[in-house]
């Protein structure tokens, strides 16, 4: 698991989309920068282990991010 050294919560532009239960630890979030959100960044610290890949829920999950952060999403 990461130890992150400060709450990303309290980062302007950033937007937690899910945390853990256990500890509210943020897993999933995005990032927009810029004054009109030119740059987007998707973030999820799951993936680390190939399993994850074969799951629906998760591939659903990153080609939605991907489509967020490329502005093919709202």
């Amino acid at each position: 698991w990461y130890t992150m050294s400060r709450d990303v919560r309290t980062v302007p532009g950033i937007h937690v989309l899910a945390s853990l239960a256990s500890d509210n630890r943020p897993v999933v979030w995005t990032n927009e920068l810029g004054t009109n959100g030119d740059g987007r960044m998707f973030y999820t610290t799951r993936g680390h282990n190939e399993s994850v890949y074969q799951e629906p829920a998760f591939k659903a999950l990153v080609h939605n991010g991907i489509l967020w952060a490329t502005h093919r999403m709202a």
